[in-house]
């Protein structure tokens, strides 16, 4: 069977771990929710960015350089 679909034994192995003994239906919802808490998290970041380059523009703290190390900081903590 992996031959026939081009993929490992351990991604096969992967897969019927996660999706075993789920039906078509459950395993689409699951995939929509995955992608939904994927914007949810890009919007979280970017609001969480916003926050804090406007709380350095209020306090005179603001700076290009500061503003994308903060960026970067936001968006890996909200990705693990």
């Amino acid at each position: 069977m992996c031959k026939t679909l081009t993929i490992s034994l351990a991604t096969y192995h992967r897969w019927q771990a996660q999706y075993g003994g789920a039906d078509l239906n459950t395993v689409k919802e699951l995939k929509a929710l995955k992608e939904e808490n994927a914007q949810f998290k890009k919007l979280v970041a970017d609001r969480s960015l916003d926050k804090v380059a406007l709380r350095e523009l209020l306090t005179g703290k603001w700076s290009a350089r500061r503003a994308s190390e903060r960026w970067w900081t936001i968006v890996s903590a909200s990705w693990s």
